[in-house]
């Protein structure tokens, strides 16, 4: 999933940490594929969405209008990762509250350290 059709260019290393978005230096890179989510969504006819998860290591905000269209017309229960950088903690949050109807938002830490938070509509 990514913000266009087509192909992305990123890192891919050894370490999970190597694909995180915010670490992509200019060598090593691969060539994927890449799919938007609407594209996804109609593509395969979806009628009704129950559930999107979202944890891809910092590029939550690449697909953000795409979820913020799913939660308007689809109504899912959203569970998406924010803490990849500080910003995520501020930006997803205030944004998807500012731009959507009757949704209730939840947040939950689930380490000690800087990791695993998770907002929940």
């Amino acid at each position: 999933m990514s913000d266009v059709d087509g192909e992305i260019r990123m890192q891919t290393g050894g370490h999970w940490e190597d694909s995180r978005l915010s670490k992509r230096p200019e060598h090593q890179m691969t060539v994927l594929a890449s799919k938007r989510l609407d594209t996804l969504i109609a593509e395969q006819g979806l009628k009704k969405i129950d559930h999107i998860k979202l944890d891809i290591e910092g590029g939550e905000g690449f697909l953000l209008d795409q979820v913020i269209d799913a939660m308007r017309t689809h109504r899912p229960q959203i569970e998406i990762s924010i803490y990849h950088t500080i910003q995520q903690f501020f930006d997803i949050p205030h944004r998807m509250m500012n731009e959507s109807e009757g949704d209730r938002f939840y947040f939950y830490h689930y380490s000690g350290q800087f990791a695993e938070a998770t907002l929940y509509a």
